[in-house]
């Protein structure tokens, strides 16, 4: 028993759903919800919708794998995305797609064919919000905490370093809340923005 144990790996359990959508659908996501059978964003080559049999709200377990699509369909649409969080309920269930990259992410694709009601949406993050080079680790931190609207602990990174003419600064930016402050290196002065 004690080697079948060996081989668990610890599952994270995240407190979100996450739905992906176009940026301009922000608003009126936020506003009404969401809601199953509107025009859907894959169409096949004779204009038909895929999975018109199980149309719904689409939506993923693990927040990297709402990136990963999002950054998709940012480069097949060639237009803005966001990455909205829900809150989790019981009327999803497991994606039915045959769609590869649903199949491979670190959690689960998932459907639900009730609407989401403007109440179970928390808030958006557009698609980039998120730092280059890109972190996993640091957006899937960014996508699972709360907003930057609640204390938390700074994470500054250093974003420029200027070595003007007798004068040092460094500018920083917090991971988590995007606030920027201005650092003088010899006096440790600070300056936010």
């Amino acid at each position: 028993m004690k080697a079948f144990r060996s081989y668990i790996t610890e599952v994270k359990v995240f407190k979100y759903y996450y739905h992906v959508t176009l940026a301009s659908n922000v608003k009126k996501i936020q506003a009404k919800g969401i809601v199953p059978f509107q025009p859907s964003n894959w169409v096949k080559g004779d204009g038909s919708r895929y999975n018109q049999d199980y149309a719904g709200v689409y939506a993923f377990s693990h927040p990297e794998d709402a990136f990963k699509w999002a950054f998709k369909m940012n480069w097949d649409f060639k237009k803005p995305t966001s990455i909205v969080r829900i809150k989790r309920g019981s009327t999803w269930r497991r994606d039915p797609s045959d769609d590869i990259h649903l199949k491979m992410g670190k959690g689960k694709a998932l459907m639900s064919a009730k609407a989401i009601p403007s109440s179970d949406i928390i808030d958006s993050f557009p698609l980039d919000y998120f730092d280059k080079p890109l972190d996993f680790d640091k957006i899937t931190q960014q996508l699972s905490e709360s907003k930057s609207t609640k204390k938390h602990k700074h994470d500054w990174d250093v974003i420029t370093y200027n070595n003007g003419h007798k004068s040092y600064s460094l500018t920083e930016r917090c991971s988590i809340c995007k606030q920027t402050r201005k650092v003088n290196p010899k006096t440790g002065s600070v300056q936010r923005r």
